[in-house]
């Protein structure tokens, strides 16, 4: 992959983040959309004429991935949560957690979009573990201290 695109994303990256895997979707344009996953959240770079504008989600707001193959190229799918709905259903856990946003990437290459989606499904994967998680610590939290029960005493011991 051309140095350019890795350092396109590389500028935006925090002191702690690292690139784990970086696509192109090919369009009319000029320029490919860039899509990159982090160790932190799912950057897309979406370079204009004179700029680039910058999308990017925490993990925790992703909530699925969906891969599509077609015969020619390969389509990939993120469903996308805001900030405060996952608060609100963190808070009360019988709403449905629905989606708020979908981003669709066209035009992939197939071998690419293979490995970009499993890297990429790991990720997904552990922020829908931390979102559970964090979901159960709340409603013990409500509910007060279950003595040994409690979820902080239940990870020492293991």
């Amino acid at each position: 992959m051309a140095d350019k695109y890795v350092e396109i994303v590389e500028n935006i990256l925090g002191p702690k983040e690292e690139t784990l895997e970086i696509i192109l979707q090919k369009t009319l344009a000029s320029e490919p959309i860039i899509v990159a996953i982090t160790n932190l959240r799912l950057i897309i770079c979406k370079p204009k004429l004179i700029s680039i504008r910058y999308e990017d989600y925490e993990w925790r707001n992703v909530l699925k991935l969906q891969l599509q193959e077609k015969v020619q190229s390969t389509s990939m799918e993120f469903d996308l949560v805001a900030d405060e709905t996952l608060e609100r259903w963190l808070e009360n856990p019988v709403q449905i957690l629905v989606k708020v946003k979908t981003v669709k990437f066209d035009s992939l290459l197939k071998k690419e979009a293979r490995r970009f989606y499993g890297s990429t499904n790991e990720k997904v994967q552990y922020a829908y573990n931390l979102r559970q998680s964090e979901k159960v610590k709340r409603q013990y939290a409500r509910l007060g201290s279950w003595g040994r029960f409690a979820p902080e005493q239940h990870e020492q011991e293991i």
